[in-house]
């Protein structure tokens, strides 16, 4: 009894099978009009899940690298499409669909980690970069506050005809060990109070003869009229202070040179926050 039992359930399920039609792919048209005729029979809500589904299996091994290499072409996809598609139900189709959804969905999360990797990788070089341009720069002011700015002024002198003219006064004492050719400022007119400067420019001011350690000096520079500074406003309320941020040496090579701003800091601060970010995703 048991064994008929199981020939009769090996005859049903085979005649079920039987009757559950199958993509023909030996011909485009046979093609067409197979996949027709199963999404007929399923149901409403199935046949556009269907029709994404036989696309996702049609369209598996596509690269669009191989299509510009010219490695791969419509011949060939429709080709491969037939061979994958044929002989298979909905269930089938159905599933090989999941497959090709399970395998780009792993690709990506891989590619995703790759890129996440390179990404930190590229944050730590940047980072450490910056750091060494930080610690330098910090060496460099403790040197550079050996040129000293003893006073510092800034005025529009008037002309006659024209624009008037901006003047920087400085006097510098070198307390360094060497004899410096040429120096390089950040000045800075602001009001007290005030969180945004009135002009925050740098300039520089080659010395005819140098400057020998111990020397002080006394200058009158003009900056280009027609520069930023030819458009500041002089005002009673603001201060005029410069900070020293390079010295070149007798040969023209540069001595100190402050190379971490205010951006080099908001950078590092920033890429050390994607860093984070990044390794606990």
């Amino acid at each position: 009894m048991t064994r008929i039992m199981i020939t009769l359930l090996t005859i049903s399920t085979f005649l079920f099978t039987a009757c559950e039609p199958t993509v023909d792919a030996t011909s485009e048209e046979s093609m067409k009009a197979s996949i027709q005729k199963i999404k007929d029979t399923l149901p409403e809500d199935k046949k556009e899940e269907f029709g994404k589904a036989v696309l996702a299996v049609s369209f598996s091994d596509f690269s669009f690298a191989e299509m510009m290499a010219g490695t791969q072409d419509g011949d060939s996809l429709v080709k491969g499409a037939k061979e994958k598609l044929n002989g298979k139900t909905a269930d089938e189709i159905f599933e090989m669909a999941d497959d090709v959804r399970k395998k780009r969905e792993k690709e990506e999360a891989e590619r995703e980690a790759k890129r996440r990797t390179e990404q930190i990788e590229q944050a730590k070089a940047d980072i450490a970069e910056l750091e060494k341009a930080k610690q330098q720069s910090e060496a460099a002011r403790s040197a550079l506050a050996n040129f000293e700015v003893k006073n510092s002024k800034f005025y529009m002198q008037r002309q006659r005809y024209g624009r008037d003219k901006p003047i920087i006064e400085l006097e510098v004492l070198n307390n360094t060990s060497t004899p410096v050719s040429r120096a390089y400022f950040k000045g800075t007119y602001a009001t007290p109070g005030r969180s945004i400067p009135w002009i925050e420019e740098t300039f520089n001011h080659e010395i005819s003869g140098g400057l020998e350690p111990g020397e002080s000096a006394k200058w009158s520079l003009a900056p280009n009229m027609f520069s930023d500074w030819g458009s500041v406003e002089e005002r009673d309320d603001a201060v005029f202070t410069v900070e020293v941020i390079k010295l070149d040496g007798p040969g023209g090579e540069a001595l100190f040179e402050v190379t971490f701003d205010e951006d080099a800091a908001q950078r590092l601060k920033a890429l050390k926050e994607i860093v984070g970010k990044l390794s606990t995703e």
